[in-house]
């Protein structure tokens, strides 16, 4: 599904990868791959005519790709970060800092954060994560709406100085 919507009178164009839904850890990974695929053949014309992209984590897999492909095309790459991968594994899956997933988890990780120009969070503290990691990243903390107390009545765009990227910041409470 393609669609356009126009903010600032600049076009933006959403483009909906549809790929096959899973409903366990196998499948999940084949949906993964599908989408890389899927990215990496009918849609990457994209990475040759964008000055960004925007990944963001909550796979490390997708989000390694895109670092990748941004990195081989030259892209600004903006992460965004919501879940501190592969720490979570240790602390939700019981796996072990010596267990290969774990390894080629922290790989992807390191390789993600090294190689994206700009690191966003709603994780208040992932700046200690980058320090643990050696990394010297530009990090910009975006709270949830629900610690700003945002009323979702009134909506506005926050513009910084000349030559800052400027977001909307969309989400759910």
């Amino acid at each position: 599904i393609n669609s356009k919507l126009s903010i600032n009178n600049k076009n933006l164009e959403i483009i909906e990868i549809n790929n096959i839904s899973y409903n366990n850890k196998l499948f999940r990974l084949i949906s993964i791959l599908q989408f890389c695929l899927i990215l990496s053949t009918k849609y990457l014309f994209l990475f040759k005519k964008n000055k960004y992209i925007f990944s963001t984590t909550p796979d490390l897999i997708v989000s390694f790709f895109s670092t990748y492909l941004a990195k081989t095309f030259k892209i600004i790459n903006i992460l965004e970060v919501r879940d501190v991968w592969p720490e979570t594994l240790i602390t939700h899956k019981n796996i072990s800092k010596i267990n290969p997933i774990y390894l080629i988890f922290l790989y992807l990780e390191i390789y993600i954060y090294k190689n994206s120009r700009v690191i966003v969070s709603n994780l208040k503290y992932f700046k200690i994560r980058l320090k643990e990691l050696k990394i010297k990243k530009k990090f910009v903390y975006l709270p949830d709406l629900n610690v700003l107390k945002f009323n979702r009545k009134k909506s506005k765009i926050i513009n910084n100085k000349k030559d800052k990227i400027n977001f909307i910041y969309c989400g759910i409470d």
